[in-house]
């Protein structure tokens, strides 16, 4: 029994010892078929240059409608959003206490003006001096003024567009007491927006008044409006370092509404040609950046799949924008770079390229 207990496992144990042997050699002999990346070919492309920045937009003109007088609300005429013409009439406060003031001031200009008629004669025949004339006269005067005045306090309850534009939402309500000063309601023009931001002092001889200023909003998202630097600060800040700009931009934007968030890109002048790949080309490491480019001398077909052995090669990516990189060393123009698939490569490694045709969709120049 101890023989033939020592003859199955050692019959067990020369199998397993052989399949390892042969498991061994035939992964040694075997090579790994190719692996299914997305290329591009690398060109140059069409870049403007930017300089960005961020800011708020507001209107080009915008004020907090108030009343110059105190009193209680009796009429509003406007409805939230509603847009208005200069001199229209808002809101009317109670107008009794100057309506009566008026009346007075108007009784004593009366006043005024009777005793001024009985001195005239008077001081022609010498019954009373020049002085005491002239004293009538002036008193008929401030009566005069007083009317003025009280005409314009009058006024003052009577609340009107001071421009044309578009209503914001009302801060009063009927019978309510307002008091001088007080925001009834906002009113924006409707004669574009602007929007203020800074820029660091290196680069104030690249800004001028005139220059094209892209922006976008989170209000309209994928949608870029298109204004100009109207004006520059001539000072810089000497506690930040930057300088202010002005950017405006025109009424027909309507989509661009006071107070929203913007992302500003001012574009510089000049523009170049440079080589711009897809972010996903990339590989960005701690140890250096690099992608993997197509070697056109080791073309063939494996598996009947036309198939590329890959080099790893070291890059030096610059400015990013919508999703591609500028490359200003490392690439060049006419190679074939892998865009998606690398995280599974290695230096040396054989490639199935999608499409097989090698046909590869551009790189989509930036206008």
């Amino acid at each position: 029994m101890g023989i033939v207990l020592l003859v199955v496992f050692g019959g067990l144990f020369a199998w397993n010892l052989i399949r390892d042997r042969l498991r061994q050699d035939y992964l040694a002999k075997h090579e790994p078929g190719p692996t299914t990346v997305s290329v591009t070919k690398v060109e140059k492309s069409t870049f403007q240059p930017v300089l960005k920045a961020v800011g708020t937009l507001e209107a080009a003109q915008q004020v907090n409608v108030t009343s110059q007088t105190g009193g209680k609300v009796t009429k509003i005429l406007f409805k939230d959003g509603q847009d208005v013409e200069q001199g229209d009439l808002l809101v009317v406060l109670d107008d009794a206490v100057q309506r009566a003031q008026l009346e007075g001031a108007i009784a004593q200009r009366e006043e005024a003006a009777d005793a001024m008629k009985r001195f005239k004669p008077l001081v022609e025949e010498g019954a009373i001096s020049e002085l005491k004339y002239e004293q009538v006269v002036s008193q008929y005067k401030q009566a005069t003024a007083g009317v003025e005045q009280a005409r314009a306090a009058l006024s003052f309850v009577r609340v009107t567009a001071p421009f044309s534009g578009r209503i914001g939402i009302g801060q009063v309500s009927l019978g309510q007491l307002v008091q001088p000063g007080q925001n009834i309601v906002t009113l924006d023009t409707e004669g574009g927006l602007y929007c203020d931001f800074t820029l660091p002092e290196s680069n104030r001889s690249q800004v001028f008044v005139g220059q094209a200023v892209d922006v976008t909003t989170d209000a309209a998202p994928g949608v870029v409006f298109a204004g100009k630097v109207t004006a520059i600060n001539p000072q810089v800040a000497e506690r930040t370092r930057n300088f202010g700009v002005r950017a405006t931009f025109p009424s027909e934007e309507t989509a661009l509404t006071p107070g929203a968030f913007a992302n500003i890109e001012v574009k510089l002048a000049e523009s170049e040609q440079v080589i711009m790949v897809p972010r996903t080309a990339i590989a960005y490491t701690l140890y250096g950046d690099t992608a993997y480019v197509l070697q056109e001398a080791t073309k063939t077909e494996r598996d009947g799949k036309t198939a590329y052995q890959v080099k790893k090669v070291a890059v030096t990516p610059g400015t990013e924008r919508d999703q591609q990189v500028v490359i200003t060393k490392g690439l060049e123009v006419g190679e074939l770079i892998v865009t998606s698939g690398q995280l599974r490569l290695e230096d040396g490694d054989w490639v199935t390229p999608v499409p097989t045709d090698l046909q590869a969709p551009k790189t989509a120049p930036l206008e």
